[in-house]
């Protein structure tokens, strides 16, 4: 038999599913449109020697710009239309493609 997670928490051991936070803060989160983080990807962010926060800055030309783009994914995170979503992307024809992106590009404009 396999120790519980439970057991193997307390060893230091992660269980193979369990890699991603699944606090209810996690969860709370997630309907946000914040997605959970890794648990190993938190750790080695949080041992960083610069600030994250300039070098995002940086890459997006400007905490005005930074903060724009974050705006807009929470908007498109919480969409209640769903149009957005693409989890079965690989299932569509390529016409069906091309009009979901369409349908997409008016949803940004409205």
């Amino acid at each position: 038999t396999t120790p519980s997670a439970k057991s193997q928490k307390k060893k230091g051991v992660m269980p193979v599913n369990s890699d991603i936070a699944t606090t209810p803060s996690a969860k709370s989160q997630k309907k946000k449109g914040v997605m959970p983080v890794n648990i190993d990807l938190q750790r080695e962010r949080s041992r960083a020697t610069f600030n994250p926060e300039r070098l995002t800055n940086l890459f997006d030309g400007g905490a005005a710009a930074t903060k724009r783009r974050r705006h807009l994914e929470s908007l498109i995170a919480l969409d209640p239309t769903g149009v957005f979503s693409n989890e079965d992307n690989a299932y569509l024809h390529r016409k069906d493609m091309h009009v979901r992106a369409l349908a997409k590009h008016v949803r940004l404009i409205e």
